[in-house]
């Protein structure tokens, strides 16, 4: 079956091709409630579809901002994401999400796909090794914005939560209420948001020359009875301990391997994690955590690419957005 043209849908509703033009690219200023509706049914009847490169072309606009995310499988990816396409939906634009996955050819080929389509820009969490994409991105002339981390150069517009010194605060409130012992239980402090994290920790225990052991785990051979375990060998009546679980996937089950020590919760046992805010005010021990903007940090991040596709002149910018304690009954 031959493919529907412009020229098929003018024929069909008595209209010129200029008219059916304008209809599809939304210029409806001199245009009868009749004529559209007549346009309308023969573009229902045809099944025809527009070609997006086409109105692309017209508009100078694609209508599309591609977002690279390193991970979109969790509630970390799902509030960024809600955030940036808030922003977007606003101004008129559709996303495309694109998932890395941690690999930077990936990341390349994702870049290179969203330009072949005329995304008007993108919004990156890149990989480690970034440089390359971002000097393809300049080359071509496409704005872009990075998030979830600060680049070291002045020539990026990035926005990112102050993981390390949220979790810094944390620390030294805790130690300032009578904590002495400080357990971490984690995945390996690798990448920049764990090491950010990690270091925040540590940083502020060395300050107040306070010791800590760590148990590192991963999430996909995550053992709740040897984290019980090991909490049995380092958790001691004579000493306050306060556990810190940096990771947002690790702490529900941290929180379940101490169940035998909920009765000594918050006076002799403390538990300070990262976000999870869906749940951790629910248990009778309700949760501390400390608390990334994650939503704003996304929304943010795209009405910061949405002034730089209106202005392709404006300067680099950054930002860094303040993280929140969320104090409840888990620690004193």
């Amino acid at each position: 079956m031959p493919k529907t043209t412009i020229i098929d849908l003018a024929k069909l509703a008595n209209v010129s091709i200029a008219t059916v033009s304008n209809y599809l690219n939304g210029h409806f200023e001199k245009m009868s409630e009749a004529t559209k509706q007549r346009i309308k049914k023969a573009i229902e009847n045809t099944g025809y579809i527009p070609s997006a490169q086409a109105q692309a072309m017209v508009k100078k606009s694609s209508g599309i901002i591609a977002v690279l995310i390193l991970d979109n499988t969790n509630a970390w990816a799902a509030q960024m994401t809600n955030g940036i396409e808030d922003a977007a939906l606003e101004a008129g634009y559709q996303t495309i999400i694109c998932n890395s996955r941690f690999d930077p050819t990936l990341e390349a080929d994702w870049v290179e796909k969203m330009l072949s389509i005329g995304a008007d820009g993108l919004l990156i969490q890149p990989t480690n090794q970034f440089r390359a994409v971002d000097r393809r991105i300049a080359k071509v002339g496409k704005p872009v914005v990075y998030f979830d981390c600060d680049l070291l150069t002045f020539n990026t517009s990035w926005i990112k939560s102050n993981l390390y010194d949220g979790v810094y605060s944390a620390a030294t409130y805790c130690v300032e209420n009578g904590y002495e012992d400080f357990l971490i239980i984690g995945g390996e402090p690798k990448g920049r948001t764990r090491i950010e994290r990690e270091y925040g920790f540590i940083d502020a225990l060395e300050a107040s020359n306070k010791p800590h052991e760590r148990l590192t785990i991963e999430q996909n051979t995550l053992s709740i009875s040897d984290i019980k375990q090991w909490l049995n060998n380092h958790i001691f009546p004579s000493k306050k301990t306060l556990v810190f679980v940096p990771n947002q996937w690790a702490l529900k089950s941290v929180y379940t391997a101490l169940h035998a020590y909920e009765k000594a919760i918050p006076e002799q046992v403390g538990l300070l994690g990262f976000n999870n805010t869906d749940w951790t005010d629910l248990p009778v021990k309700s949760i501390s955590t400390i608390v990334e903007p994650v939503y704003e940090e996304g929304y943010t991040a795209c009405k910061m690419l949405l002034e730089k596709i209106k202005d392709s002149s404006l300067e680099p910018e950054h930002k860094l957005l303040t993280c929140k304690l969320n104090w409840l009954k888990s620690t004193i």
